[in-house]
């Protein structure tokens, strides 16, 4: 080979390197994508908390205001980009990484599906979509005594009545997941069409209503109904009778019918 050549492929090579060292510091060096999630309260967040997504780190809190309808605007920096971009169907979850703590909240993405819009930078994720932390000692001051003592004993017998059981009520846990989201599916697609709900909403009272305005009539139907099943069900030796006879008296039937029609 002339060392010609050999330059050539060095020269070659060099540059090749530069383009992918280019295209990685291009990717890397990206603008992230801001959104604002508004939440019911922003439950403790702070400034620089983590966003996550699946337990890793996407981003961070870049800033929290009050909206002017008294929700707190929480704005999220997405920065890595196998995260991006963000598409509609987006929820926002603030949790927490200890429970006996409140210094390391953070909010949990919920991607959207892959197929829907992307979510312009300076989107919103609507409240709808969002949802706030909750203290375990606030849940406890909302029970009273009683309740925290059957609580209690709830946590103090749990761990034996599911004792050897773990594998299957996880199984169980893992089904219940794809159950509930079908769910809430329907409860979205029922929801888009207000107008024929209401309708069905006002059908179903007007009905009720007539049933409420004949009440008595309704009872004195059902008492009839009632007579009536108990009357056949005294009667029903004579009723097996009549039925077991029945197909033979209705073959006759067809046979004097079709005699009577070659006659006339």
């Amino acid at each position: 080979m002339s060392s010609a050549r050999a330059r050539g492929l060095t020269v070659a090579a060099l540059l090749l390197v530069v383009a992918v060292a280019v295209a990685v510091l291009r990717g890397a060096g990206a603008d992230p994508q801001a959104v604002t999630a508004r939440f019911q309260d922003a439950g403790l967040l702070v400034k620089g908390n983590q966003v996550r997504v699946g337990g890793a780190v996407v981003g961070t809190v870049s800033d929290i205001s009050l909206g002017n309808d008294g929700r707190a605007a929480v704005e999220l920096r997405i920065s890595d980009r196998s995260s991006l971009p963000l598409r509609r169907g987006t929820r926002a979850i603030v949790r927490n990484s200890s429970v006996s703590s409140v210094a390391g909240r953070y909010v949990a993405l919920e991607l959207g599906p892959l197929d829907a819009p992307r979510l312009p930078d300076h989107a919103e994720i609507a409240t709808l979509d969002t949802r706030a932390a909750v203290d375990f000692d606030e849940f406890l001051n909302t029970v009273d005594g009683e309740s925290r003592r059957a609580l209690q004993e709830l946590f103090a017998t749990g761990s034996s009545a599911l004792a050897g059981a773990e594998t299957s009520f996880g199984r169980t846990l893992v089904q219940l997941n794809p159950a509930l989201a079908q769910i809430r599916d329907v409860t979205a697609e029922i929801g888009r069409d207000e107008p024929a709900l209401q309708r069905l909403l006002v059908d179903t009272a007007t009905v009720s209503g007539a049933f409420a305005e004949r009440r008595d009539d309704l009872g004195q139907g059902l008492v009839a109904a009632a007579t009536t099943v108990r009357a056949l069900a005294r009667e029903r030796g004579a009723l097996s009778g009549t039925l077991r006879r029945a197909p033979a008296l209705l073959a006759q039937g067809r046979t004097t019918l079709r005699a009577t029609d070659a006659l006339l």
